[in-house]
């Protein structure tokens, strides 16, 4: 959604839940770029999970930069708590309408991961 000339502001939200004893392979999970930057891929996992993202985008020439914040949580279902979610923020550089991105993103609950995330998104 435009904000101001140039500028945008994403927001993406997500959750799912899964019934009955589920195998490895169908639990929900939670971490890595995709889905929760600063932590790493699979960091949580679970029958249940909720995912929201926020991002503005300044738009220039050569791609955009961007300042975002992810909150992610998955667990076992009717386990959650707030304080159990974890929290990012951080700064990305997008080039070629998207194709690269290059993302820094820092953990805001302790131990304060950091993780820095160079990854190629392809246009079908």
């Amino acid at each position: 959604m435009p904000v101001l000339p140039d500028t945008r502001l994403r927001v993406e939200a997500e959750a799912g839940k899964g019934w009955g004893d589920l195998p490895a392979q169908r639990m929900w999970f939670v971490g890595g770029p995709s889905s929760l930057r600063a932590y790493d891929p699979r960091d949580l996992s679970g029958t249940t999970f909720v995912r929201a993202r926020g991002q503005l985008e300044r738009m220039y020439s050569f791609g955009s930069i961007s300042l975002f914040s992810d909150l992610g949580w998955a667990g076992a279902s009717g386990s959650y708590s707030f304080d159990d979610a974890l929290p990012s923020a951080g700064v990305g550089v997008s080039v070629l309408d998207g194709l690269l991105r290059l993302d820094s993103a820092w953990g805001l609950r302790q131990p304060r991961p950091f993780r820095f995330d160079v990854y190629l998104d392809a246009i079908l």
